[in-house]
């Protein structure tokens, strides 16, 4: 927990992300056990997620909740799980770079083991916010680079600061993961991807 919700740095970012995955690994000796811990943890970061609570503590709990959404079995209780994570990234739900960055980390990170994300999107649920769909998501994900595509060009730390170069990176890895599966609105992440690529000259894009 305490790496988890360690507040803001590069070091702490980094942190979060190696609590999740050693949150979600110590989960897993356990999986298919009566004594798990999954489903208690499932619930309190899923609580902190919907709390007023700080940028670094929505971002543990939403990196928390993918690495162990990775190891359960699809059902209506994890995908309202995904839903909420996914609602992190609606354009009226949050702003701050490092939560962003966590949710797109986090949903790639869950995406590489299941196609969830895509199913539940694939639903087109509704948030209270509005509708999040793969369109919207596909968007969202894409007006991430806009920064570097309308005019720096490139990625590099000195011009876009720490937290949304981490943003802008996370949202093309997620991009990459989520055409990996070849289904339905894959081709449209690859579209997006060019897109980026050919608008960004600098060698990260």
């Amino acid at each position: 927990g305490g790496l988890l919700f360690r507040e803001a740095s590069r070091a702490a970012n980094r942190a979060r992300r190696q609590g999740a995955r050693l949150l979600g690994a110590c989960c897993n000796v356990f999986a298919h056990r009566s004594e798990s811990p999954a489903n208690k943890w499932l619930r309190q970061l899923a609580g902190v997620l919907t709390a007023s609570t700080s940028g670094a503590m929505q971002a543990g709990a939403i990196l928390g909740l993918c690495e162990l959404l990775r190891a359960e079995t699809i059902s209506s209780d994890t995908r309202a799980l995904c839903l909420k994570v996914l609602e992190a990234l609606c354009v009226d739900r949050e702003s701050d770079p490092t939560v962003l960055a966590a949710a797109c980390d986090g949903l790639r990170r869950l995406s590489e083991s299941s196609a969830l994300v895509w199913e539940v999107l694939g639903a087109d649920s509704a948030t209270d916010g509005g509708t999040m769909t793969r369109q919207a998501l596909l968007e969202r994900l894409y007006s991430f680079s806009k920064p570097v595509a309308g005019g720096l060009g490139d990625t590099k730390e000195a011009e876009l600061g720490a937290p949304h170069r981490e943003l802008v990176h996370s949202s093309w890895r997620f991009l990459g993961q989520l055409a990996a599966w070849g289904r339905e609105g894959a081709a449209e992440c690859i579209d997006r991807l060019i897109a980026i690529g050919r608008q960004c000259p600098g060698e990260e894009a």
